[in-house]
């Protein structure tokens, strides 16, 4: 099995062709010239026949400046967006997201039973899902951070439009993290250093264990609505009957 998976990549690393356009980077976005339609057309990479646009990326840029500007909140500078290499990283990104889904296609093929891990983004887990995965596994954050459900909406999305199983991976830092993720929706969580890492890893593992079950079970009891006002359950209204 390893050594399909691994003449799978082998091939793929030599076919699969990658073409980065520096002057669209350096001209288009920073600068912000050219219409939606002009941007439309030109061509940022190619990766084995599929392309990235300058709109696409430039969508995908948008997206990762304000998740930084959330993260980093008043602390976000240019000076921080240039240190980062935004636009490199977020290239880089884009293309190993097309790598990712040409693997799990080839995979498929060959019969494996594919569970890609993969960003949480819509139209990734959408297009894994086309290609026949029997799973996606989208990142609560980065991997290793411990930084729980950074965009619970995100997470959300993909549920109410993908119907294979979603299953949370990277990021679940306490077993609060779980729980969130289980109250969404979600049909697992996948965990490593939240327990690994934590001073009693045994403890952890049975709070992580326990969280999941409760946030499963909130899940499908389903909670109550939330209220812009007060609306007092007693004495008379809200009773169980």
């Amino acid at each position: 099995m390893l050594k399909t998976m691994r003449n799978s990549f082998h091939h793929l690393k030599w076919t699969l062709f990658v073409v980065i356009g520096v002057f669209i980077l350096g001209f288009v976005f920073w600068s912000g010239s050219g219409t939606d339609q002009s941007k439309a057309s030109q061509v940022v990479a190619e990766v084995g026949g599929e392309r990235i646009t300058a709109i696409e990326f430039d969508r995908q840029y948008r997206a990762q400046v304000e998740r930084y500007r959330q993260m980093y909140q008043g602390n976000f500078s240019p000076e921080l967006e240039r240190a980062l290499d935004l636009p490199r990283n977020v290239l880089d990104s884009m293309i190993e997201r097309m790598l990712r889904l040409e693997a799990a296609k080839r995979l498929v093929k060959e019969g494996f039973k594919v569970l890609p891990y993969c960003s949480d983004d819509l139209i990734t887990c959408k297009r894994l899902e086309e290609a026949g995965c029997l799973a996606v596994m989208p990142l609560a954050a980065p991997i290793g951070s411990g930084l729980g459900i950074r965009n619970p909406h995100n997470i959300r999305l993909i549920l109410e439009n993908v119907g294979v199983p979603v299953i949370v991976d990277a990021g679940v830092g306490t077993a609060s993290d779980a729980a969130i993720a289980m109250e969404l929706g979600c049909t697992a969580v996948l965990m490593n250093t939240g327990i690994a890492s934590a001073k009693h890893p045994v403890l952890m593992a049975e709070a992580m264990r326990l969280a999941v079950d409760g946030g499963r079970k909130a899940f499908r009891a389903g909670r109550m609505p939330k209220r812009d006002y007060a609306n007092a359950s007693s004495p008379s209204a809200g009773l169980i009957e």
